[in-house]
Order: C-alpha cells, then structure tokens, then sequence
C-alpha cells in the first residue's frame, strides 16, 4: 500500500539549525523541500571545498583500487559504528593520505615517462653503434668535412652509391638504409642537391656529446636507475593499498556530511530562525516532533498538513512479502503516483507463477532459491538489490511447485530419476503435451487480463467513474467471458454465456462513443469494438510463456544426452576420466542454461506485466521519497537506536 505523506513545517531558533538538521538525518525520515527563493544559502566556497575533498579521496582510492585485497563475491560491506563517521582526526589522516597517494602516483608516472623518453633516444641511437662518430659531429662536422646522417629506401639505395659521395650504410629495417655521408665543404651545395635528389632523408639523432655507444651505455645506466626507483615506489604504493579502506570511509563520512550541509542550504533563514519543509511519511509524525522537541528544548513552530492539490508528493510503498520484492518489477517500469494504487501486490502472484512456468524445473529452482538465500545471508545487500535477490529467491520457489507440475528436474524425467511410476508430472509434460500446454498459457494471461480490468474498474468506482467503470471495462469482460464461455460450455449452460456475450457487445457498441456526438456514436462504439483485435494478440502474447519453457527444457535434456554420451565412452581406467568429464561438462552446461533461462523468463515475465497487463489499468507516474539520511556506499553503518535504522 501507499503510506500517507504529511507536509512538515517547521520554525526554530538559528542556534538550533546545526542539531536538528543532524538528529533528522540520523532519524532518514524527512524529505527536505527547497523554497522557490533559495534566497543565499551557505557559500558556494565551501561546497567547492567539498567537491575537492571528495575528488582527492575517490582518485586516491581508484590509484590503490588494482593493489588493495579484492573482497570476495558474497563479502559483505564492513560495517562500522556512526561515531566513526564524525571521527575529524581520522578524516584528516585520511585526506592526507590521499595526497600523498596522488603526489607518490605522480612520481612514478613522471619516471615511467622519463624512461619513455630516454628508450626513445636509445632506439635511435641503436643503428649508429657500429659507427664510432660522436654525435655532436653530425651537427658541427670536422674542419673540413660535413658529415650528415639519413636513410634512404632500398629501391633508391643504388642511386645514392652513384652521386659520388662518400657513404657508410647499415641495414635500418627491412627496405631501408642507414647512411653516413662524408661531405667536403668546397663540395657542400652540390653534393647536398644530389643526396636529397637520390632520395636521402635526414635522420634525427638526440642532441648528446660522444658517440652512439657510449651513450646507449650511459642511457642503460639511467634506464636502470630509473626503473628501481619506480620499482620501488611502486611497492610504496601497494603496500599502501592496505589503508584504501581509509580513503572509502572518509569518502562516505564528507559525503553524508556534504548532505547535511546541502540540507541546510536549502533552509530559509533569518539572523534569529530558520524555516524548513519537508515530506514525512505520516507514520513517523510523532517520532520527528519529539526529537524536534529535544533539540530545540521546545522552542519551535511545527505544523504537519495533508498534501495540497497539484504538489510533488514522493510515494513511499510498504508492504509484506513476499510483495515489497517484487516492488523492484513495478519500479522498473514506473513508481506508483501518490494517493493512486500499489501495484506490486496485484502482479505478484502472476509473476511467480509466469516465471515458474518459464523456467519450470525443479533443479534449477532449488539451486536459484538456494543460491539467493545464501547470497543474502553472507553479502547483506541493502536497499534495492536486496528486493531484487529476494525477488529471484520467490521466484525460485515458483520454480520448484512448477518444476513438479511439469515432471522436471535438470532437464530430467523425475519419475525416471525416483524410480517412481507416473506420479510424475503432477499435470502435463509441455514436451508431449504441446496444444494443452499452449492453451493452458493463453487462458492464464486472458485471467490476468482480466483481473486487470477488474482492478480498473475498482478504480473507476472509487474516482465516481461509474460510467468508464461499467462501459469500457464491465463490457468487456462480459464480451470475453461471455464468448469462451458459450463456446466451450454445454448446453443448456451456455445460453447464459450467451446472453452475457451479447450484453457486453451491446454495451460497447451503444456506450464506446458515448463522449461523441450524433451519428459519430455510432462509429466511436464501432471503433471500441475494434480493440478485439488487440485483445487477441494481447492472448497469443501469453504463448511465450510456453515457448521459453520448452526452451529451458529442451536445453537441459540435450545437455543431458551430451553429458551421457560424454560418460559412456572409453573403458577401464578411461572411462573413470570420462565420467569425471563428463560431470564437469553437465555443471558448465547446466549452468549455462540457469543464467540465460533465469534472464529471458525474468525479461519476458516483467513484459507480460508492463504491456499487457499494466496497459488495462496501470499508469505510475511517481517519485521516490529520498530523505535525508546516512546514506554509505562503501560501509555499513550499525545505527545506535532503532528509530534511526530507518529509510
């Protein structure tokens, strides 16, 4: 059901604000409404200030992130007590920590670079060992001499040897040379022209002293050098990595009080008072006034009022499992609006069962119930992924019933696996039992669809409709239920069937364009009545439920044929290791088929509810309720009381 909302409004002394803001937060019952004029707030200065703490301890914690022990799969957040959040010597140990995270991760990513460019250098200095020239001397020459170092290609490399100069050369890759040239300086013009005319390009050398090798060895030296000093920054840095826990809960302790302050910034203010509004829910009323009253030491105005009409109410669910799971299905598509109806509990038990009958094993059933409460039990998720796993838990145990219905276990016969004697399935095989399976599917989603018109039409009653409540949902329902009935029951019973077909019809043909006018009536209820044909395809919809089932369960019988072919090879000693193998290969595989079978009926279950069945009725629209609260994304926070483990 949706909880009812109260507009909160309250006046307090200015000295008061700090305290009672903070106890509210500790409470996470109050949702703070800003003012239209959020007149100056506090300084922006300050928040940027903020900003920077956070960047500092978020970019320290993903530097450390590759170094630090990474938590096992079902290892639950740590949790910490609330003290420990508002601990400001720890909070300053921590940001400088992160500093010096950031300024040791800078020094090795400045050394990695001077090593980069230092390789570089020696890269091209590498084809020039051979040749004991110093280096300066291709830039100055000798007194009478220009020496010049470049390639050419291998197919130009005849014609440099035919310009007359003197060349030295050395392979430099595949089709390429490496040349010195040897130039007089009477001959410097003309012999230059004829390089460059041969194809001869100038090779950049590092501006050094001395020659190619014994700079490669004093560059070897450098390098050496280089790499132990990040080598061993780099241990600083991964045994530092042990602290990154530090840098999480401090990120969370700023960010918790970075809400607070954000809070308070959207208060209006005075030199002597401050005003707030907020939304509470209207069960915690009682509690946020007496913790108003001890901070204030009941020097205040509060006042809580119903919403008015046309406000941005935020919706607050609460309902009893296994409901308020399957909340996560209903907010995937849309939140409730306020003061309109709760979905979760109307496609609950459709979802259960449409889910079941998709994957429809008993096998995989227990090992996704089993698998999800141990999931909860050792990793603790909170908030929405906790519904969600408890909403695969319930599922799973649909499986299971439906796993029974259908007679199977890993793709299995039960009755082959129990050696019992058909006992099992408890109703039909979908592998033998095609049109009945099919046609089974089918009138269950016309029975959700029905119930879905059935909702409606509560609806339009208790908004006075009762006009849309009789003509454009009864109608219907009398249309369908009337038709399958006269088509399908005996003589003399489905007279009655019947008669209730051709009253629906009536009633939409007569009624459906009742908003129109003149002879526009009649063509509006034509047009009504044209909707069967959604009505029909709407029904076919519901034969997915039966296709991914057979799916499912033709995948787990040939993974079973692979897995049995597999154990009846070989002999003796071989035959042992196939066996082995075989069990290995029937675990991958039938694990395979539980992910991908899990995925498409969770998809197509939660689209059987969004179209066609939350198309009848259904139309959300809402907000989620965020109040202020201690709100950690890297701990656990064990509150102090109980009243401030709310949400």
């Amino acid at each position: 059901m949706i909880v009812p909302m109260k507009r909160m409004t309250l006046i307090a002394l200015r000295e008061d604000e700090e305290k009672v803001i903070y106890a509210l937060q500790r409470l996470g019952a109050c949702e703070i409404i800003p003012p239209d004029d959020e007149g100056e707030g506090l300084n922006a200065d300050l928040f940027a200030r903020y900003d920077a703490e956070l960047r500092e301890l978020e970019t320290a914690a993903d530097i450390l992130k590759p170094y630090a022990k990474k938590p096992g799969l079902l290892s639950p957040l740590p949790e910490i007590e609330e003290n420990v959040l508002n601990d400001r010597e720890s909070r300053n140990n921590a940001r400088a920590f992160a500093l010096e995270i950031s300024a040791l991760s800078a020094e090795i990513k400045d050394i990695r670079g001077e090593i980069s460019r230092l390789n570089q250098q020696r890269t091209r200095l590498v084809p020039l060992l051979d040749f004991g020239i110093p280096i300066e001397d291709f830039t100055k020459g000798t007194r009478h001499t220009l020496i010049r170092c470049g390639y050419v290609s291998r197919n130009n490399f005849g014609a440099l040897t035919e310009t007359g100069v003197a060349l030295e050369s050395t392979p430099l890759g595949k089709d390429t040379f490496l040349c010195i040239a040897y130039i007089h300086r009477s001959e410097a013009e003309e012999a230059q022209k004829k390089l460059t005319e041969a194809g001869f390009m100038p090779y950049e050398l590092p501006a050094l002293t001395g020659t190619a090798r014994e700079n490669c060895s004093r560059l070897d030296d450098e390098i050496a050098r280089l790499n132990v000093e990040a080598q061993k920054k780099q241990e600083e840095l991964e045994n530092a990595a042990q602290r990154r826990d530090e840098l999480l809960l401090t990120s969370d302790a700023v960010n918790v009080e970075y809400d607070r302050l954000r809070a308070m910034a959207e208060l209006l203010e005075s030199k002597t008072a401050f005003i707030m509004s907020a939304w509470i829910c209207a069960k915690d009323a009682e509690e946020v006034e007496n913790i108003i009253k001890t901070e204030t030491d009941e020097s205040y105005y509060l006042e809580f009022c119903d919403p008015a009409e046309g406000e941005d109410v935020p919706s607050v669910v609460t309902s009893p499992e296994p409901f308020t799971s399957f909340e996560t299905i209903t907010n995937m598509y849309s939140r409730p609006a306020y003061g309109t109806l709760d979905a979760s509990p109307l496609i609950t038990p459709f979802y259960m069962l449409f889910f079941g009958m998709m994957l429809g094993d008993v096998g995989y059933g227990l090992l996704l119930f089993v698998g999800t409460i141990l999931f909860n039990k050792f990793k603790k998720p909170t908030g929405g992924t906790k519904k969600a796993v408890k909403m695969f838990m319930w599922s799973g145990l649909s499986t299971i019933v439906c796993g029974f219905l259908f007679g199977t276990f890993f793709g299995m016969d039960i009755d082959t696996l129990f050696g019992t004697t058909d006992v099992f399935p408890l109703i039909m095989d979908p592998m033998k039992n095609v049109m009945e399976m099919l046609i089974l599917c089918c009138g269950l989603g016309l029975v959700h669809m029905i119930f879905g018109l059935c909702i409606k039409i509560y609806m339009c009653m208790r908004e006075g409709d009762t006009a849309g409540a009789i003509f454009d949902n009864l109608s219907w329902i009398f249309l369908l239920v009337g038709g399958i009935g006269a088509a399908v029951v005996p003589q003399p019973f489905s007279t009655a069937f019947l008669i209730t077909a051709i009253l629906g019809l009536g009633l939409i043909l007569v009624f459906g364009g009742r908003n129109k006018k003149g002879v526009m009536r009649i063509f509006g209820g034509l047009g009504s009545l044209y909707n069967i044909t959604s009505w029909l395809s709407d029904t076919v919809s519901y034969a997915r439920v039966f296709a991914i089932g057979l799916v499912g369960g033709a995948m787990g019988s040939v993974f079973n044929l692979i897995g049995g072919m597999i154990a009846g090879a070989g002999s003796g000693f071989a035959h042992v290791i196939t066996i082995i193998l075989s069990a290995v290969v029937l675990i991958i595989m039938h694990l395979f088929s539980l992910f991908i079978n899990t995925l498409s009926a969770f998809a197509h279950t939660a689209r059987l509810q969004y179209v066609e069945f939350f198309g009848k009725f259904y139309d959300g629209g809402g907000r989620e309720f965020r109040p202020l609260g201690i709100n950690t994304k890297n701990v656990r926070v064990a509150r102090e009381d109980a009243s401030a483990q709310k949400k």
